[in-house]
């Protein structure tokens, strides 16, 4: 099998040097295009706060308000997280 990403290119073993089977380089594509399509959950981890910040978050929201709501600091600042890296 071909993968869609693959371009001919010669792809070598990493152990040995030796070129890759069809089915080797079918599973390295495979891999590849799963890394590029979850990009954006390596992102979004990076600027997520800790939970630690979350928890504190919600709790203040139901301290103040007693309820959480789509204007609440913890709301906005996780929908601007995956505003900024949507998923593709």
């Amino acid at each position: 099998m071909i993968h869609e990403l693959d371009n001919g290119d010669p792809l070598l073993s990493p152990i040995d040097g030796t070129p890759l089977t069809e089915n080797q380089r079918y599973g390295f594509y495979v891999g590849l295009a799963e890394h590029y399509a979850t990009q954006y959950q390596r992102d979004r981890q990076q600027i997520y706060p800790s939970l630690g910040n979350q928890l504190d978050m919600l709790w203040h929201e139901l301290n103040q308000s007693g309820s959480l709501s789509t204007s609440g600091e913890w709301f906005q600042t996780i929908q601007q997280v995956k505003d900024s890296h949507p998923k593709s």
